[in-house]
């Protein structure tokens, strides 16, 4: 099974703030007698997650991919802002459109045609960049 960061983060959520125990507590396991009554002991084990979006909501965290565009967007700022470094900043153009109007803060997007290139941080960091600001 392979198992993604997205996955991965989930699993720590349930274990960590889940409300009710699941396959990843040791006292899921526990079938001594002693320890659970007999209609504990017998009743089917229930092996469904419950679901962590009320989770994520409830304590306010963010998912790994909103944690993401979050540290790009934070990076291109600090880079218009500080203009450093400065091959990053030399990049970072602005767009056509934005040179007549003050008030626009768009950067071109740099245009590449592979998939690959499209998930580098200048692409990735523009259009995010582009679509808050």
């Amino acid at each position: 099974m392979k198992a993604n960061t997205f996955n991965i983060q989930k699993r720590c959520i349930h274990l960590l703030f889940g409300k009710k125990l699941n396959f990843d507590h040791a006292e899921y396991y526990k079938t001594c007698a002693r320890t659970r009554s007999i209609d504990e002991h017998l009743t089917p084990k229930d092996y469904v997650l419950e679901h962590t979006k009320p989770l994520f909501t409830e304590f306010k965290l963010l998912t790994v991919h909103n944690l993401h565009k979050l540290f790009l967007l934070n990076e291109v700022f600090k880079i218009k802002k500080y203009r450093y470094p400065i091959p990053l900043y030399i990049l970072l153009k602005r767009s056509p459109e934005s040179m007549r109007n003050y008030l626009n803060n768009n950067i071109s997007i740099p245009r590449y045609n592979l998939e690959a290139s499209r998930q580098q941080f200048l692409y990735c960091g523009t259009t995010i960049s582009n679509l808050i600001v």
